[in-house]
């Protein structure tokens, strides 16, 4: 990262990100799959609180009893 920070060609800088791109996943111990973008609750007075696949919130909608 050092390097591609200091090298003001920008052919020369791509070379150097891919090739630091590649070390990251050769050996790199973990993986990130999925990272949760915000606290879902669950309680019965909590209506109209839909979880959508894309992981939308929208609290506009949501009403309490």
């Amino acid at each position: 990262m050092e390097q591609s920070r200091l090298e003001q060609n920008p052919e020369k800088r791509k070379a150097i990100l891919v090739q630091g791109a590649k070390i990251v996943w050769e050996e790199c111990p973990w993986l990130w799959l999925h990272v949760e973008k915000f606290v879902i609750a669950y309680s019965s007075k909590i209506e109209n609180m839909p979880v959508t696949p894309t992981e939308l919130f929208f609290p506009t909608y949501i009403t309490m009893k």
